[in-house]
């Protein structure tokens, strides 16, 4: 057997004394060559650059606006004006607020159906004079009780035959609801009988101006059986008639009872916008409805649906607790009464919503809850949930426009915002 032998790699022939010098004359010389380049480079001058273009001067930033012109209030603005019912502590409720010949009015509520209804005014000293007190009522039975134990509405009105604004007042009595006037703020009397016309109706929730009528809402039930605050058996909007000189204005229907729906059990609403007049109902069976009317013509009037069914939130938007017009648009704030829960009606629990109304009848979800609607995807424009994401609001209860700002208070019932700390006037509320 012949063993294979690996062949053995050939090893290079050692270099002569005279090629080792020629080679490391040659690398001597390259490296010459390149330091000598490196060297020229260093000593010649730079390129010049190109310009960079200078950016164009900025615009002149805008002039900062005047403090409290279309800006939000802060908190540190609120502070704790009236307390213990204004030297009357039985006045349970400050049931209304009205700017009229430039001074602030404040009407007060106390307990039905023996408490005594009351309006205020601020004076430049800060302190309060009430300006009206519900005088006493004769009974058959020879006791004495006073005509009006809550003021439900405070609006300052120009209605037909005055000569300007006037302070308008609806009340609650057990005799039944009416309207008081006053032109200097200072002196109120009756403009419209009992109940108008009708002694059973307890109260009037709503007025307001439109077309050169006046309207207002009656609401509640009062008989010797019956004392029902919130629900009549007839929701109706009425509208004044002309009077004569002196005389009071008879009051007739501006709509069909519960706009012809029986499940509609109350007017929530009443408020002008985009010419026409606009009211809004209580539904909890299907949710509130909005309607509009020109007016046009005798009453009762032609009135169009712009929204049902709670604007398909159904019940759980069972009524708009409130309504304003601001930018060209109808605001309506839903809710739900006391905790978020109809108890009697077994709606709920649920949190507000605010919704924007346009002139053309178009609407949209300011803050709420997505869904699918007849108009198409409705999609909370402020990506806000309902309550402005907080389930505990459960109601707006108020909307005001104040220096091109609209404004939303709720109703809140969440445990932390309970305290019994007093808060002196003048201070702010203590924090929670």
């Amino acid at each position: 057997m012949t063993d294979k032998k690996t062949p053995s790699r050939k090893a290079k022939p050692a270099k002569s004394a005279t090629e080792a010098k020629a080679g490391a004359k040659a690398t001597a010389t390259k490296k010459g060559t390149v330091d000598d380049k490196a060297a020229a480079s260093d000593k010649a001058p730079p390129k010049p650059r190109k310009a960079i273009p200078k950016p164009p001067p900025a615009e002149a930033a805008p002039a900062p606006q005047a403090p409290g012109r279309g800006l939000p209030l802060a908190p540190e603005a609120f502070r704790a004006t009236p307390r213990a019912g204004l030297g009357a502590p039985g006045d349970r409720l400050f049931s209304g607020l009205a700017w009229f010949n430039g001074a602030l009015y404040l009407a007060s509520s106390a307990k039905a159906p023996e408490g005594m209804a009351r309006i205020h005014r601020r004076l430049a000293s800060g302190e309060w004079a009430m300006v009206y007190e519900s005088p006493p009522q004769p009974l058959g039975d020879g006791t004495r009780m006073s005509r009006d134990y809550a003021i439900t509405a405070l609006a300052v009105l120009q209605a037909p035959g005055d000569a300007a604004p006037c302070l308008y007042a609806g009340t609650a009595s057990i005799l039944g609801g009416q309207i008081l006037r006053s032109e200097d703020g200072e002196t109120f009397s009756r403009a419209s009988p009992h109940g108008l016309d009708d002694d059973t109706r307890l109260s009037v929730t709503q007025l307001t101006v439109f077309g050169d009528r006046l309207f207002a809402v009656p609401r509640g039930t009062i008989t010797d059986e019956v004392h029902e605050p919130r629900w009549s058996p007839e929701p109706v909007i009425l509208v004044a008639e002309p009077a004569e000189d002196g005389a009071e204005p008879g009051w007739v229907p501006a709509c069909l009872p519960g706009f012809g729906d029986l499940t509609n059990l109350e007017i929530a609403t009443l408020s002008v916008a985009h010419g026409h007049l606009y009211a809004s109902t209580i539904n909890p069976s299907h949710g509130f409805q909005l309607w509009r009317s020109k007016a046009d013509g005798a009453p009762p009037y032609a009135w169009e649906q712009v929204l049902t069914r709670g604007a398909w939130r159904y019940a759980l938007n069972m009524e708009v607790t409130a309504a304003a017009e601001f930018g060209d648009a109808l605001w309506l704030g839903t809710g739900l009464p006391g905790r978020g829960h109809d108890a009697t009606h077994d709606v709920g629990p649920g949190a507000a919503e605010l919704i924007r109304v346009e002139a053309d009848g178009s609407w949209d979800i300011v803050t709420g809850e997505m869904r699918f609607t007849p108009d198409g995807l409705k999609v909370p424009q402020t990506a806000m949930s309902p309550g402005f994401h907080n389930d505990f609001n459960t109601a707006i209860s108020a909307l005001e426009v104040h220096d091109g700002v609209l404004y939303a208070g709720t109703a809140n019932w969440e445990p932390r915002h309970i305290t019994e700390q007093p808060v002196e006037e003048g201070e702010a509320p203590p924090a929670l």
